[in-house]
């Protein structure tokens, strides 16, 4: 599942007689791939994965414009017990270690470029199990939503 975000930002600023304005393009991406195996091989079986990747360009701000960002996450799933009740799902954010943010501002008196990153990842291990069930087309029928329609049955 591709997406895709662009704009063009024009910043109208004056601090005493010092024009910051600014303008130009900024835009935004994220790819998600999700992926689930099909196997004769019973541990490999249920199985399923995600990977999305998010860049997003600098952008305007006054005196300058932010650096760009990019990180990749990853998320591994395997469902288990009758009917899939059950699933275990381990996910890594930033699996490259890549994410950081920060800026670079000029006027005519000075340059500054600064960034900060996260430390360290995140990894998480997460179980989830699920019991009774869930019936939908019951919910709909309680608040009217039947197939038959305005008016009732065949005859109206």
């Amino acid at each position: 599942m591709p997406s895709a975000n662009v704009q063009y930002r024009r910043v109208k600023a004056q601090v005493g007689n010092l024009n910051l304005d600014n303008d130009g393009f900024n835009w935004e991406t994220q790819l998600t791939a999700n992926y689930r195996v099909k196997s004769k091989a019973k541990w490999l079986d249920k199985l399923a994965y995600q990977l999305t990747g998010e860049y997003e360009s600098p952008e305007v701000i006054p005196q300058g414009r932010t650096i760009a960002e990019w990180r990749v996450d990853m998320a591994l799933r395997k469902d288990f017990l009758k009917n899939n009740k059950a699933s275990l799902v381990f996910s890594v954010d930033d699996v490259f270690n890549s994410r950081r943010w920060g800026n670079t501002l000029e006027t005519p008196r000075f340059i500054q470029e600064s960034y900060s990153r996260w430390n360290v990842r995140s990894f998480r291990l997460t179980f989830s199990l699920r019991f009774g069930g869930s019936d939908f087309q019951l919910m709909n029928k309680r608040k009217g939503g039947g197939d038959e329609g305005e008016g009732g049955g065949e005859g109206s």
